[in-house]
Parts: structure tokens; C-alpha cells; sequence
């Protein structure tokens, strides 16, 4: 189980990728450990380990603070989602996200310079209803409108699990030596050194993108390529995963590619998807 439901979460590989980790798939044989697309942690949660410096990062605000509240004050976190409830009704649930959409960060390129600018009562009050929209509406899928908005529906037969009090405070600690930020990819690798242990798990190929208002396409696809084919030059150890199509295979040629099976999921008619190829590429 992880603290947020976030599409592509790699909770179901977690095993699988860590024993695909360079080098050797040893815990305890690399440096400094980064994930500059980090989501729902799945992976930096299960890879930090002792006292190891950790940064990890995300371009979504309000993630980011989210996850600087889990590992700053998770009690504070936890009573501020459980005072909010349960949603009985639509107008329960729209009255969170319209609170939610007023103060949340529209601006991107902003979004470093907006959490710095929150005080702190704001950051777990925005932390809280960020959890409790993720848990109370469809798939916890993070999705927003042209403007930054957030505008998923609410999932009336859904019982929301949020997390446990227990869970969070795990959390906390694997989390206390993290440095956790807001910014984008290419920034966050630039002070990667040899030994070093990247892993990325980026918007796929081909596959839903709007997680913020700015897409990531191709031009994003074949940016962060160059950045990590620099890191291995240096001397890093780069884990990066994405869809199983034509053009990742072509873009990621050089390197050593893995399948991995995605469980079946349910689609909006309630059909079963089946099973989805993902890639996990490696260079060391």
C-alpha cells in the first residue's frame, strides 16, 4: 500500500526493479540515490536505506508539499485528513477540490517560489486535501485542465482507504535524511557524480501526460535521454523505465532492456485491460 494512488505507480514492481538496479542490484554499492520524477515513492521508499543521502524531486507542487509534510510533522498530516471525512454526497467532495484548486499552485514554472511562499499551516492543509481528493476520486488519477486545475470526479462507490497513522510515520523516517524538491528533471540531476544511482519514471510514451498543464512529449522523451546518456559518461548508474513501443526501443537501442508485465486494470466500462508491457532500461 502506498500514501497516495498515482497512475503508473510502480508499487507492483518494486521487487522486480530493485533487483534490476545497477550495479549488481546491490543496495549498499552506489553513492548518493536520486529520482527526479518521484510520485507515489513506491521505489525511493523501498531504496533508501540507513543514513543515505537520498534527493528526490518532482515538478508538481503539491506533491512535493505532500511530501514534505509526510516527512516534517505525519501526525499533523494524518489528524488533518481525518478531520476533513468522508464524502456523503457530491457537493462534499467538490467543496474539497474547489478549496483545493483556489489555493494550489497554477504556475509551474512558479512552483519552487509558491512553496516557498506558504506558511505552514497552508502547507498541511493543502497536503491534507491533496491526499483526501487522491483517495476519494476516480482511480486517483492526477489530472488537470488547461488552467492547473484539478477536475477528476468524485468515485461515489468508493470507500476511501487513507493512510493508516502507522504508515506515515514509516514514512517519515525512511524520509529523514531526503532532500525533497520542486523543480524539473534536468535540474535535479545536475550535481549527479560518479557511483551514483539514478532512477527515472518519467510520463510514458504514448500514454496519459497530464498529470500538470505542461505535457511531456517527445522533445521531453528525447531530453531526458541526453541527460542520462551524459550521467553514464560520468560514471552513474541510471534505472529508467517507460512504455514498451516502438519509439522507446528505438530511442533506448543502446542499452539494456527488460520487460515487465503490468497487472490488468479496470476501465471505465468495466472491462479488464489485460496485461501492459512496460521496458526497464539500464546503462552502467
Amino acid at each position: 500500500m502506498t500514501i497516495i494512488k498515482y497512475a503508473g505507480s510502480k508499487l507492483q514492481f518494486v521487487d522486480d526493479i530493485i533487483r534490476k538496479m545497477p550495479p549488481k542490484h546491490g543496495l549498499n554499492t552506489f553513492g548518493d540515490y536520486y529520482e527526479p520524477f518521484l510520485g507515489s515513492a513506491a521505489i525511493a521508499l523501498n531504496m533508501i536505506t540507513g543514513d543515505r543521502k537520498a534527493y528526490l524531486s518532482d515538478i508538481t507542487p503539491e506533491l512535493i508539499n505532500m511530501w514534505l509534510c509526510v516527512q516534517s510533522d505525519p501526525l499533523q498530516l494524518f489528524n488533518r485528513v481525518m478531520a476533513i471525512g468522508s464524502p456523503k454526497c457530491a457537493e462534499d467532495y467538490k467543496a474539497v477540490r474547489t478549496a483545493y484548486n483556489m489555493a494550489k499552485c497554477l504556475d509551474l514554472a512558479n512552483g519552487a517560489k509558491w512553496l516557498n511562499s506558504l506558511a505552514p499551516n497552508d502547507c498541511y492543509a493543502i497536503a491534507s486535501q491533496y491526499i483526501w481528493l487522491n483517495k476519494t476520486k476516480y482511480n486517483g488519477l492526477e489530472r488537470v485542465n488547461s488552467k492547473g486545475e484539478n477536475n477528476v470526479s468524485w468515485n461515489k462507490n468508493l470507500r476511501p482507504c487513507f493512510p493508516p497513522k502507522q504508515q506515515l510515520q514509516n514514512a517519515s523516517y525512511t524520509l529523514r535524511n531526503a532532500e525533497i524538491t520542486c523543480q524539473s528533471f534536468s535540474t535535479a540531476l545536475e550535481n549527479v557524480k560518479e557511483n551514483d544511482l539514478i532512477y527515472c519514471d518519467p510520463p510514458y510514451d504514448l500514454t496519459f501526460t497530464g498529470y500538470t498543464s505542461d505535457r511531456f512529449l517527445s522533445e521531453s522523451q528525447v531530453h531526458l535521454l541526453k541527460i542520462l546518456e551524459e550521467l553514464v559518461s560520468k560514471g552513474a548508474y541510471v534505472l529508467t523505465s517507460n512504455s514498451d513501443t516502438e519509439y522507446v526501443r528505438s530511442l533506448y537501442k543502446d542499452w539494456n532492456i527488460s520487460i515487465l508485465h503490468r497487472k490488468g486494470t479496470m476501465s471505465c466500462n468495466g472491462r479488464n485491460r489485460g496485461k501492459v508491457a512496460e521496458l526497464i532500461m539500464s546503462r552502467s
